[in-house]
């Protein structure tokens, strides 16, 4: 794994970041709203779930592991891991924020 091409691999990590993020966001908030909750809470649902990589990191191991996946790839697909969880809790303090600011402070409404 190395770093030092970190800056000519940003148009991999920033549209694979875009990508993580909404899709892990939108995913997770559908299934929520599919079993009936309020947007805003579907909305914290799928933003506390942005930070799950753990599988991520294990599909990028087996791959890297395999030859399937260059070092370049590797380093900037940890690096979107790395992003994710970090981003994760300023999403969730947003939209817990937003929630308190309807005026849902009913656990049970979660």
């Amino acid at each position: 794994m190395t770093f030092s091409n970190l800056l000519n691999n940003l148009k991999f990590i920033l549209p694979l970041l875009v990508l993580a993020l909404i899709s892990k966001w939108i995913g997770c908030g559908f299934g929520a709203k599919v079993l009936g909750m309020s947007m805003t809470s579907s909305s914290i649902i799928g933003s506390g779930m942005v930070s799950r990589g753990e599988m991520a990191l294990i599909v990028a191991q087996t791959g890297f592991s395999a030859h399937l996946l260059s070092s370049e790839y590797y380093s900037g697909v940890i690096i979107v891991i790395i992003l994710t969880t970090i981003i994760a809790p300023f999403m969730l303090k947003y939209t817990i924020k937003k929630q308190v600011s309807v005026g849902v402070t009913n656990v049970s409404s979660l």
